[in-house]
């Protein structure tokens, strides 16, 4: 009996067992590991996330017939700041525009 398990053991069937039950614990390792990466990336970058909410109020008369409407934006800090900063400069020409014709 010992005979016949020392042939298996050596046996090219064995060794292709082996080495195929290898690969496929290296590939689920691997793939797991990426999984798990991929899961702190995006928790990571939710985190990060800044929401700018935009209402409009509409001016004097318009106020009350206008339509109103909700613009939310869900971006990166960096992004967050520079949009509010031009989303101001803008206002602001328009606001000196508006005030010059008055």
């Amino acid at each position: 009996h010992e005979g016949g398990t020392s042939k298996w053991f050596a046996s090219d069937i064995f060794i292709i067992f082996v080495v195929v039950l290898l690969l496929v614990l290296l590939v689920l390792g691997a793939v797991c590991c990426w999984f798990v990466r991929r899961n702190r990336t995006q928790r990571a970058t939710a985190m990060k996330l800044t929401e700018i909410e935009i209402i409009s109020a509409g001016d004097g008369l318009e106020r009350e017939t206008q339509a109103k409407f909700t613009l939310k934006i869900r971006t990166d800090q960096s992004h967050a700041t520079q949009l509010v900063e031009m989303l101001v400069g803008r206002v602001r020409r328009l606001e000196g525009v508006t005030y010059r014709n008055d």
